[in-house]
């Protein structure tokens, strides 16, 4: 079956040329796939900021959403060894599994909600100095070795 393309005037063949409008009811469009393709080009062209407003608009609101959410995780979940709660000393230690990226960075950059919750199921919630002096016993630190050393002494 041959249809008119009404962009470009050609005849072509309806079921190789022109994509489903309404493919429930058979209906197939009026212009053919190469005319369809640039005039989305065109708009795309001439309306490239208004697409790129609407992405960082989302984006935004992404990341306000998931900062709420981890504000909101953190006041649920003290330091697990002092009991610290401000949340500006909080911080997230990578204790099981791979890490596979940095949690603030995640939130940071608009990554969704349960791909963040799938890395917080790996750590546990440490205040800067508990987690600065649990990582430095676990990797051995050349500090430790001084730190240990006076308490020797005393």
């Amino acid at each position: 079956m041959k249809k008119i393309c009404s962009g470009c005037g050609q005849e072509r063949d309806a079921e190789l040329d022109f994509s489903w409008k309404y493919k429930d009811r058979g209906i197939r469009g009026t212009r053919c796939k190469l005319c369809q393709s640039q005039i989305s080009k065109q708009h795309y062209k001439n309306n490239k900021q208004s697409y790129f407003d609407r992405v960082r608009t989302r984006e935004v609101l992404v990341i306000e959403n998931n900062q709420k959410r981890l504000a909101d995780y953190l006041h649920r979940y003290p330091c697990i060894d002092c009991g610290q709660t401000d949340m500006r000393l909080l911080e997230f230690d990578h204790v099981r599994g791979n890490k596979s990226n940095n949690i603030a960075r995640m939130v940071g950059q608009g990554f969704s909600w349960s791909t963040i919750e799938a890395e917080i199921a790996k750590c546990e919630v440490r205040c800067a100095n508990c987690h600065r002096i649990r990582e430095g016993e676990k990797r051995g630190w050349w500090r430790n070795l001084f730190n240990l050393h006076e308490n020797e002494n005393k």
